[in-house]
């Protein structure tokens, strides 16, 4: 959604509204057996980022930087974040 353009459906504005949707799954989210996984949080928090670095509005950096950082409290060495994510928000903040 975040990369499908508004006239196919798409756009920042939906991808934030399912994106938010996930992340708070996250908050309510109560594994059965501590040996379940719990991947998936630090990519969510990712894409958060990178939806309001794609938007731009007036404070969007820095609620992307607070996901940024949340993610990779969760998952230190997410490639995902570190790698691509990270450099889209140091080209955009320059």
């Amino acid at each position: 959604m975040l990369y499908t353009p508004e006239m196919f459906g798409g756009g920042v504005d939906k991808a934030l509204k399912e994106f938010d949707k996930s992340y708070e799954l996250f908050k309510t989210r109560k594994e059965k057996e501590e040996y379940y996984p719990d991947w998936g949080k630090d990519l969510i928090c990712g894409y958060l980022a990178l939806a309001y670095i794609k938007r731009g509005d007036d404070g969007d950096l820095a609620k992307a930087k607070n996901y940024i950082d949340e993610g990779l409290k969760v998952n230190p060495d997410c490639g995902f974040i570190k790698s691509y994510v990270q450099k889209q928000y140091d080209d955009k903040s320059k």
